[in-house]
Formats: C-alpha cells, structure tokens, sequence
C-alpha cells in the first residue's frame, strides 16, 4: 500500500512512536491539502460548468445560482466595501439576466435585492431611489403566479411605500409622494392569493 493509503487505514490511531507520529503528521497533512484541492478544482469546474449554461445556454437556474454564489460571496468580505461592491454587482447582474428572461424566482431575488439596497442592508449599493425597480419585479413575478412575490407586494400595499434621502427626508424624486399608496384591499386579495397558493407567511398575515 503507498503511504497515503496507509495513512488513511491509520488515519485514527495515531502511533507512540516520535520519529513515526511526525511522518504520520506530514502524510495526514498531505491528505488534507490534497482534498481541499479536489474539492476546489471540483467547485471550479462547477462553476465553469454553470457559467457556460448561463452564457450560451440562457439557463435561468444557473443563473440565479451564479446570483446566489455571489451573494454569498458579499457575505465573506463584509469589511470589505469595494470588493463587496463588485460581488455584489455580479450578483445583480446574474439575477437581471435570469429575470429579464421570465423567471419569476429570480424576479424576486431581484426585487429582494433592490429592497435591500433602498434600505441601507446593501451599505455598498445604497440607493434609496430603487423602490421602483423592486416593486417592478415584485409585480412581475406576482403575474406569473409567484406566491412569495405576492405576499411582499401585499406588504408593500398594506404599509405603502415612501421615498427618503439620505438623511431621511422625504424626497419627491419627481415622483407623487407616497410613491405607492397604502391600499388594504390591494394588499388583502394579494395576501388571499398567496396563501391560496399554500405560501405559510401569508397565511400568519391573514390568521
């Protein structure tokens, strides 16, 4: 058997010996450099894979996981604001590609991101004027029948929707203030919509 074979039968019993617990160390350490690169070349491969489904093919499900890879991603470099940035970009970008095409999840994962950006979660993209551009792609999804979509659009009628500078004055932006009126019927048919869909949140609302 060659060492690393060894190694991995002995892998739990570590021996007494000094000289033989140093050499078992080194293979051991040789192992585990040797997995984290097969799983690094695997990830890379993968990630090859779904670039090029998402690029050639216009596969909306590896884009929204190349959107959700970079998010994820933001999440590694918080301290990092340019770098968060340019991920966070990616991530956009992945999801407005998948969304553009019609995918109704990818519309909300979207529109999820543009909330985020509207309310300083995204301190890298903050934008207090991308209200629009979320409930656009909440409206979206909502069309094709999307239950999670409706529930957040039901939110935003329940509560209405008000664009604020930056220091938290209301800014007209050109735009009729409240940019969206609260609306209790809208917001209930749409809660009633989504939890006929057999979506749980909207159900608590209606409870």
């Amino acid at each position: 058997l060659s060492e690393i074979l060894q190694a991995l039968i002995a892998l739990h019993t570590e021996p007494k010996d000094l000289y033989a617990k140093k050499e078992w160390q080194k293979v051991k350490e040789q192992i585990r450099k040797e997995t984290v690169q097969a799983i690094t070349d695997y990830e890379q491969a993968d990630f090859s894979i779904l670039k090029q489904a998402a690029i050639f093919k216009q596969d909306t499900v590896a884009q929204r996981k190349l959107g959700a890879y970079y998010v994820n991603k933001a999440k590694e470099n918080v301290q990092e604001y340019k770098i968060k940035h340019e991920i966070l970009t990616k991530a956009i970008e992945w999801y407005f590609l998948a969304s553009r095409i019609g995918d109704p999840i990818a519309q909300v994962q979207l529109a999820s991101m543009y909330g985020k950006m509207s309310t300083g979660v995204y301190q890298s993209h903050y934008d207090p004027n991308t209200i629009p551009e979320e409930i656009y792609w909440l409206e979206k999804a909502a069309e094709q029948g999307n239950s999670m979509a409706k529930y957040e659009l039901g939110n935003k009628y329940y509560y209405g929707v008000t664009f604020y500078d930056e220091q938290g004055a209301i800014a007209t932006q050109g735009l009729t203030i409240p940019y969206l009126a609260r609306n209790l019927e809208k917001a209930f048919n749409l809660y009633m919509e989504s939890a006929q869909a057999g979506y749980v949140p909207a159900m608590k609302r209606l409870s």
